[in-house]
């Protein structure tokens, strides 16, 4: 369907490149009409005949501890191919050199969304300067090979900047970055926590919060703001309870969100306290709609920022699992 196509391309979150001078990544900023033009990827599933099984005498043989090392090498070519685009892509002046890059490179559905970029050139103080991997990690994810590659600018740089890389299969399929924008900030610290060294569990508070009116905003959002016919109901929410930065992106697509939370028949199920960067408190809040489908609604203090839904898009799912599991951990 054409508005969900639309409203997938909204939640992208790719680094595409760094070049006009308010340091946003190009995707932040993806038109809809490049969005319209992306394919979901097919699977097929092949069995084989039953004539072609063969039963194998039983041999006793000695069972041996699976080797790390096909891991190693996985990681160790998606490290490759991350930092190749940092310097053939992002840091690149040649357009034809950073097409040659996504053709070879990247995932063949994200590829024209990295094409539309390709002519851009990246603004020399926005560079990353002698990139350096600083760790990578195979993600758990059914079916397919995931990973996150971790990259700093070195030495050069007057500020270390960080991008997070996701692969798929040895294909690049997004990137996140370090944003003034919220939703795409939120992204990018969540996956950032997949590298953070573990820390001693805290004591939990023997007090539970009481969440009963950041629940009340989130749901609000659903709908008061984006399913209600009430114009001037929806204008003192938008002004009330969704955080400023957030609240032209609203106001901007409010009919394509509305489309892609039209169950208003929502229930709670859970809710748990987030941490951002900044050092603000905000929550998470677990909804569960008359189908069945779980939304992840995500508050900043007793502001609204964005909503989540589990997808078959890596680069969407792989945050929304994220947040799922904060939730289960709490």
């Amino acid at each position: 369907m054409k508005w969900k196509r639309q409203i997938l391309a909204l939640l992208l979150l790719l680094v595409i490149t760094a070049c006009n001078h308010e340091n946003m990544p190009a995707e932040n900023a993806v038109t809809k009409e490049v969005a319209q033009n992306q394919v979901a990827d097919q699977k097929e599933t092949v069995q084989p005949a039953e004539d072609s099984v063969q039963v194998q005498p039983e041999v006793e043989e000695e069972v041996k501890a699976p080797s790390e090392e096909p891991a190693k090498s996985e990681l160790a070519k998606n490290e490759e191919i991350a930092l190749a685009y940092i310097s053939e892509f992002l840091n690149s002046d040649d357009v034809e050199s950073k097409k040659n890059y996504v053709h070879e490179h990247v995932l063949e559905r994200r590829q024209s969304l990295f094409l539309s970029a390709a002519s851009n050139i990246t603004d020399e103080s926005l560079r990353f300067m002698n990139p350096q991997v600083i760790k990578s990690k195979l993600v758990d994810y059914p079916g397919k090979n995931v990973s996150l590659v971790l990259i700093q600018s070195g030495k050069g740089s007057k500020e270390t900047k960080e991008v997070i890389m996701l692969l798929e299969d040895s294909k690049l399929v997004s990137g996140y970055l370090p944003s003034t924008d919220p939703q795409y900030d939120l992204s990018f610290n969540v996956l950032r926590e997949e590298f953070a060294e573990p820390k001693t569990p805290s004591v939990p508070d023997s007090q539970e919060k009481d969440f009963t009116q950041e629940q009340k905003i989130a749901l609000g959002f659903f709908k008061q703001f984006l399913n209600d016919n009430d114009a001037e109901g929806q204008k003192d929410f938008l002004n009330q309870h969704i955080l400023d930065s957030m609240q032209l992106y609203y106001v901007r697509y409010q009919s394509l969100f509305a489309s892609m939370f039209e169950d208003t028949d929502l229930q709670i199920m859970e809710s748990t306290a987030y941490g951002f960067k900044d050092g603000t408190e905000g929550s998470l809040h677990l909804f569960k709609s008359s189908s069945g489908e779980e939304i992840i609604a995500v508050l900043k203090g007793t502001y609204f920022i964005m909503p989540y839904k589990d997808s078959e898009r890596l680069e969407e799912a792989v945050v929304f699992q994220r947040l799922r599991r904060k939730l289960q951990a709490s």
